[in-house]
This record gives structure tokens, C-alpha cells and sequence, in this order.
């Protein structure tokens, strides 16, 4: 009989914060690929062009156990680690589908739960989520969304943001989980959605530079397992194209 999802996690070591570069790349079948260590396996990263620049890549980290289990079970653990060292009394989790399982997996194993995890309320247009929510909506351009800039829109309930000024009015104890830091435009919507400047942010993937032109600065505030930077000089034909999304691989799973 299979060991259930949450205990396979329970146990096991987080380790030490990676870099990886341009020099990690490899290719494989015609295709570049970033191979990486996580939860003490090797996966192997398609590299994707999101944006306009053909040239410019980044490596396509998706944790969903429906697309890929070894990844989502490795990044849980990771996210478990993090979110012990960090002890939020809040954790609030982005609106997205490929997130939400690996999350609630890391928090059901957690020794210490947070008092409350929000999960904000996020759809294709303002209207949507206010029908839902009954408050505002914040727009932002995800990551993916870059070569056509269309928007999507983050709300939350009333009673969450009653519960986010009653246990964390300052911020502090405030942690926004994602799988993914990119351009931050979730993280900046999420802040404007809350009115707050302060919170910290648990990821496994940094890509890119931090964003050190909104406060408050997010390197400080910012706990990640990878550091994965954008990648320029490939060739367009060598990577694989958002606008294609369907067929972009999983990762590799090398043991």
C-alpha cells in the first residue's frame, strides 16, 4: 500500500539554498534544460521564453502533483523547512491552481501551524472576483503572461482581511507562500490588495534579480531554496514557448 502523500514528506532534511547559472544548462533532445537538486533529488527544468525577447529564458518550475508528484512531494518538503524556520501566525496563498496543493501539503506537516492560511480569491477579470469577494480586486501581469499582458485580478474575503488586521496588524508574522518569485507582480498585488508594507515571502524559486524598487526590500524579506536567473543568448528553436504552454514538458525526474 502507497505511503500517504503528507507522511512521505514528514520526515526528511531541507537543505542548503542553491545558485544556478547559465553554465548548468544542458541539452537534451534539441531542448535546454536547467538541472537542479531539490529535497535531495534531481530534476531537470525545461527552459521556457516568456516574453518578447526570444532569446531570454527561464526555467519553468511547475510543483503540481497532478503534472509532476516527485517535484510537488520535493518542493513540499522544502516548504515545510522553510515555513518552520519562519513561524508566520498568517500564511496566505496565492491564487493559483499549481501552487495550492504543494502548500497545503508543507503546512499539513508542519509541527507548528500557522493560526490561519487565507487562500486570496483570484479570476480573469475585476468583476469575477468582486462578485465573490464583495470588496476590491488588483490586477497584475503574471510572469506567464508577459508577451501578452493580458491581466488577471486577486481579491480576498472580509472575514480574512478582519483576520489579517486582528493577528498580524503590523505585517510581521505576515507570510505570502509562492512557488515561484518572478517579477513579483503577485507579491506587489497582494501587498496593494492588503494595504501593507511589511510581510515576508516564502519561496522555493527566485528567478531573475530581486526587485529592489518597491519596499520593503524584498531580498531581506524573502526566504528561497533556488535561485534560478533569467538566461539570455539561446537560441529561440532551443527553448520552449509560453505561448505553446501545452507543450511544455514536466520536469525531469534523473533518481
Amino acid at each position: 500500500m502507497p505511503i500517504p502523500y503528507f507522511e512521505r514528506v514528514h520526515d526528511m532534511i531541507i537543505g542548503k539554498p542553491d545558485v544556478y547559472g547559465k553554465e548548468d544548462i544542458i541539452l537534451f533532445e534539441g531542448k535546454r534544460w536547467l538541472p537542479i537538486k531539490l529535497g535531495g533529488r534531481r530534476f531537470g527544468l525545461p527552459l521556457v521564453n516568456v516574453g518578447d525577447n526570444q532569446s531570454k529564458a527561464i526555467a519553468f518550475f511547475i510543483p503540481d502533483p497532478n503534472i509532476n508528484y516527485e517535484l510537488a512531494l520535493a518542493s513540499s518538503k522544502e516548504m515545510a523547512g522553510l515555513l518552520e524556520k519562519m513561524k508566520p501566525r498568517i500564511v496566505i496563498k496565492e491564487p493559483s491552481t499549481k501552487s495550492g496543493l504543494f502548500i497545503d501539503t508543507a503546512i499539513a506537516i508542519l509541527h507548528k501551524k500557522p493560526q490561519k492560511v487565507i487562500q486570496l480569491i483570484g479570476g480573469e477579470s475585476a468583476d469575477e472576483v468582486k462578485h465573490i469577494t464583495g470588496d476590491v480586486a488588483v490586477a497584475y501581469v503574471p510572469v506567464t503572461r508577459l508577451a501578452t499582458g493580458k491581466a488577471k485580478y486577486v481579491g480576498i474575503m472580509p472575514e480574512d482581511r478582519r483576520a489579517i488586521a486582528k493577528l498580524t496588524p503590523d505585517g510581521y508574522g505576515l507570510t505570502i507562500a509562492e512557488d515561484v518569485y518572478s517579477t513579483g507582480a503577485t507579491v506587489r498585488a497582494t501587498a496593494e490588495l492588503l494595504g501593507i508594507e511589511h510581510f515576508y515571502i516564502a519561496t522555493i524559486a527566485r528567478e531573475s534579480e530581486f526587485d529592489s524598487s518597491y519596499p520593503p526590500p524584498l531580498a531581506k524579506n524573502m526566504r528561497a531554496i533556488l535561485y534560478l536567473p533569467e538566461i539570455l543568448g539561446f537560441e529561440a528553436n532551443e527553448l520552449y514557448s509560453i505561448a505553446d504552454r501545452i507543450s511544455i514538458p514536466p520536469a525531469i525526474v534523473f533518481n
